[in-house]
């Protein structure tokens, strides 16, 4: 007996909405397929539904046809999709707190690795220059060779430890066990460096990175729980077309993971701080994306942004191991609620109203709303917001421009600002341009989202 695809040793199963596992199967077999355990349904082909175990396990489930057995360890539960770009596939250090995480983690907190089988998660686990498929593997590989290294496999492979790829998959698994007390699994996908061009939806027989995610898909099984996406850094030169390619990036998904409601969780891209890239039109154009993803859920239903602006990092650009643990507890916060779970939504920028504090001509506080929070705070004095004149046409560097005072009051930020335009006429901003210090959070954890550039006008409340 041959197991082509959908279960294999030490595989999580998706539960469906009675709490049974779902699984779509295909076996090269002689004669009809049984199981040990739960139910087996022949859909024709030597394909197979397989369900009927609860969620939990490890169950030990034997598969039987004419001329033989084969017995797999299974678990049910909750099974998310990984995709997107570096800080998904992860970059953060490998330190002692990482060695042990490794070690300690559960069984029933499984990964799908992209070399195919599964096995317990672990902080790194996405490894692309393992995936048999070519659009991940020869990317790395080639990229590797082009490199000071002038290899094509990492350095510490030879001494099999990691040093660098922590991400927030595993983080994010935990946290939802935490919620659902089912276990949990990751299939991870994404590529450091893609761009949206190599995801544009295509059959499951394509050669990009959308299609290379459908195949993982039908070998994991046919089924996840919802999408969670970090991608972004490589559309910073974009002026336009990003919202209608993640839109349409989304709808594929969900028809074809057979999922119309499918939720989605997305990360605002966090910052940069490559000199190249510390520039007013470089910057512009990281503020641009995350204006364009804190947008995105008012155009696609069931999707949540999770903000990262206030990140720490392990090198120039990726997001530091402490503050994947943070995103992947944050992500799964978000996709828990979207899913019914418990959690709770990320706070969204409501509004602003205008008022003055004291008699000076050009003296004026804004008054910035958020919903979903309640409690706004900071470690430290707070920081990140920016206000200017809607007619400066000489952007200023630096990214606290415009503000005097910034105080916290419940679900507010009051942010003091002298400016010698009409109020109504000021740009506001959180996290401008691409390496903003931003520390405000809400008290169920998140960082607020970062915006702009947006007219105080277009967002009065009354």
């Amino acid at each position: 007996m041959k197991i082509e695809y959908g279960l294999a040793d030490g595989a999580l199963l998706q539960r469906g909405a009675d709490g049974f596992c779902r699984c779509r199967a295909k076996f090269a077999a002689e004669g009809n397929v049984h199981a040990s355990r739960g139910e087996l349904r022949p859909l024709g082909g030597g394909e197979y539904e397989f369900t009927g175990l609860p969620a939990g396990g490890p169950y030990e489930v034997t598969f039987t046809d004419d001329a033989g057995s084969r017995t797999l360890r299974l678990w049910v539960g909750d099974l998310w999709m990984l995709g997107g770009q570096s800080n998904m596939e992860g970059a953060g250090l490998v330190e002692e707190r990482e060695i042990l995480e490794k070690q300690q983690t559960p069984a029933y907190i499984r990964c799908y690795r992209l070399y195919n089988k599964w096995d317990t998660a672990s902080p790194v686990f996405s490894e692309p220059w393992f995936s048999p498929d070519a659009c991940q593997r020869d990317f790395v590989r080639r990229a590797r060779l082009e490199s000071p290294w002038k290899q094509e496999e990492p350095a510490y492979l030879p001494c099999g430890m990691p040093r660098r790829g922590v991400g927030p998959g595993l983080y994010f698994a935990l946290r939802m066990y935490e919620i659902t007390g089912v276990p949990q699994g990751i299939v991870p996908c994404a590529l450091g460096g893609s761009p949206l061009s190599w995801w544009v939806p295509q059959p499951e027989n394509g050669d990009n990175l959308y299609a290379a995610m459908l195949r993982r898909l039908r070998r994991a099984g046919g089924y996840v729980r919802g999408f969670y996406w970090d991608q972004g850094e490589s559309e910073t030169w974009r002026t336009e077309g990003f919202t209608e390619e993640m839109i349409a990036l989304f709808s594929a998904v969900r028809r074809d993971f057979g999922a119309p409601d499918l939720p989605v969780v997305q990360t605002q891209i966090a910052q940069v701080n490559i000199p190249a890239s510390c520039t007013q039109a470089a910057g512009g154009g990281w503020m641009r994306v995350r204006e364009w993803q804190r947008t995105l859920g008012e155009k696609v239903e069931n999707l949540a942004t999770v903000a990262s602006i206030d990140g720490d990092f392990d090198d120039l650009i990726h997001l530091s191991s402490a503050t994947q643990r943070k995103m992947g507890a944050r992500a799964a916060n978000a996709m828990a609620h979207l899913c019914g779970l418990g959690g709770c939504p990320p706070p969204q920028l409501e509004g602003v109203r205008i008022r003055k504090e004291f008699s000076e001509p050009f003296n004026y506080v804004f008054d910035v709303y958020f919903t979903n929070a309640e409690t706004l705070s900071a470690a430290g004095r707070p920081a990140g917001f920016m206000v200017r004149a809607a007619s400066e046409t000489n952007v200023p560097l630096n990214p606290f421009s415009g503000v005097s005072r910034l105080r916290l009051r419940g679900n507010v930020a009051e942010v003091h600002s002298e400016i010698s335009a009409s109020p109504e006429e000021a740009v506001l901003f959180y996290g401008y341009g691409n390496m903003s210090y931003c520390n405000i959070v809400t008290e169920t954890g998140y960082s607020l989202p970062a915006f702009g550039p947006i007219k105080a006008k277009d967002m009065l409340l009354r």
